[in-house]
């Protein structure tokens, strides 16, 4: 059974992101499908402005991981993005393992978990490490490749710092859900290093505000019946998470 197209348009855009300017041949040849169809892979990405088009291929856009400084997103959508940190928290078990992901809305996850003790609390995030700096909870900083705009680690580094640990509930983020049929991030060292605290975690949920609902972005590193739940305010257009729905648990804060 051959690849559905979405991981083909997810396998195209790593391809292109690992050798920029491949040709549309070699990736036609690649996946095994005609010429036709990577024109229409690559057509997607351009829509959503990731690629630009190049004679006989495409090379990804220069600003495409360019994204705003979390200090601006923080404060934006404040009350849905505490409600969610709140219904969050209520999945960790008592002195448990718990993974808060680098992002907006993990961020104030950390600010409740200053209320708890006795959790082993695992991040890649400088800012959510900081806060919770005085809580009587045992905190783990992971290393890697750090990400100025959302004060973050990842990569291969990290993701190898999770092979000797398991956590019991993984707090993810997504840079947005429209147009995937997962959530998604827009670098690709940020795909290796989700997947891999996805392999590590027993209960893995999603958080996003309402406005992931009209985001969309690079590449999805994983599908929704992959994770155990979205967590999602509750004013949330109804009719946008119909298809979210059908593949996973929506959890309205």
């Amino acid at each position: 059974m051959g690849i559905t197209s979405e991981k083909r348009r997810n396998e195209v855009l790593a391809a292109i992101t690992v050798d920029d300017g491949i040709k549309v041949s070699e990736l036609a040849r690649r996946f095994n499908v005609s010429m036709e169809t990577i024109r229409k892979d690559m057509k997607c990405w351009e829509e959503v402005g990731v690629l630009k088009k190049t004679h006989g291929g495409a090379v990804l856009k220069s600003d495409v991981t360019a994204l705003r400084h979390i200090d601006e997103r923080i404060v934006e959508n404040i009350d849905a993005k505490n409600a969610i940190a709140a219904k969050a928290v209520e999945f960790i078990p008592e002195r448990g393992t718990v993974f808060i992901d680098a992002g907006s809305t993990t961020v104030c996850v950390a600010k409740h978990l200053n209320l708890m003790s006795g959790l082993t609390i695992i991040t890649n995030s400088i800012l959510a490490a900081t806060k919770l700096s005085d809580a009587h909870n045992r905190i783990m900083v992971l290393g890697g490749i750090l990400r100025g705009d959302i004060l973050g680690t990842h990569g291969a580094w990290a993701a190898m710092a999770l092979r000797s640990i398991l956590i019991d509930v993984a707090l993810l983020d997504s840079s947005g859900v429209k147009g995937f049929d997962g959530p998604v991030v827009n670098d690709l060292n940020d795909v290796e290093f989700k997947r891999a605290v996805m392999e590590r975690s027993k209960t893995k949920i999603v958080l996003a505000d309402s406005s992931k609902l009209h985001i969309s972005g690079a590449i999805s590193y994983c599908d929704w019946e992959d994770v155990s739940g979205l967590i999602v305010n509750a004013d949330a257009d109804r009719k946008k998470l119909e298809k979210i729905r059908k593949r996973t648990k929506i959890i309205f804060a």
